[in-house]
């Protein structure tokens, strides 16, 4: 799945996907986590057949945001771990 934002390509195809888990208010959507190959963060809505819902960039601190509200602690260690500080 592919869409072009702002005059950036964002492919779901190339990006790696950090994590994902089922969404929260609707079931049937599959919320999803991803960095492309240049480094930049975006967000997926998937729907049960498998086609895009919603795509949306985000900023390094937005991802990580989004990491800690679906628990996704392994991709925070790994992607993150320079903006966590000990409480």
């Amino acid at each position: 799945m592919r869409r072009t934002i702002d005059g950036r390509r964002y492919d779901t195809e190339t990006a790696n996907q950090l994590g994902a888990r089922q969404g929260e208010l609707n079931p049937f959507l599959v919320e999803a986590l991803y960095r492309t190959r240049s480094g930049c963060f975006f967000r997926t809505y998937v729907d049960d057949k498998h086609e895009l819902y919603s795509l949306c960039p985000m900023s390094r601190e937005e991802a990580l945001r989004f990491a800690e509200e679906k628990g996704l602690e392994s991709v925070i260690d790994k992607e993150f771990a320079d903006l966590i500080l000990p409480a």
